[in-house]
């Protein structure tokens, strides 16, 4: 959110829809933009996907492994006052 609710919606619904497989910080400094990422994505309510997006897949892609992890299936947060009176679902993205 520190680039503003368009960014956050935008960023939020790729994770979301399994279109991202990583995610990594740009680390300018260690004050306004240090390395790291987890925090971030476990504050927006995708907790179990944090270390699979930001350990995980880095450390297969690094390896040179040629499959991805699993994705972890998890629930999606949910969004004002309709989305907190729908029932949850949880939700599985297969991995490509």
């Amino acid at each position: 959110g520190r680039f503003g609710e368009s960014v956050r919606r935008m960023a939020q619904s790729i994770l979301e829809a399994g279109l991202a497989h990583n995610v990594a910080s740009d680390a300018h400094d260690v004050g306004k933009r240090a390395p790291g990422a987890s925090r971030e994505i476990e504050a927006a309510g995708l907790g179990p996907l944090a270390e699979w997006l930001t350990e995980t897949v880095p450390a297969a892609i690094l390896g040179g492994s040629e499959t991805i992890p699993p994705r972890p299936s998890y629930t999606p947060p949910r969004r004002g006052l309709a989305g907190r009176l729908r029932p949850r679902r949880r939700r599985q993205i297969e991995s490509p």
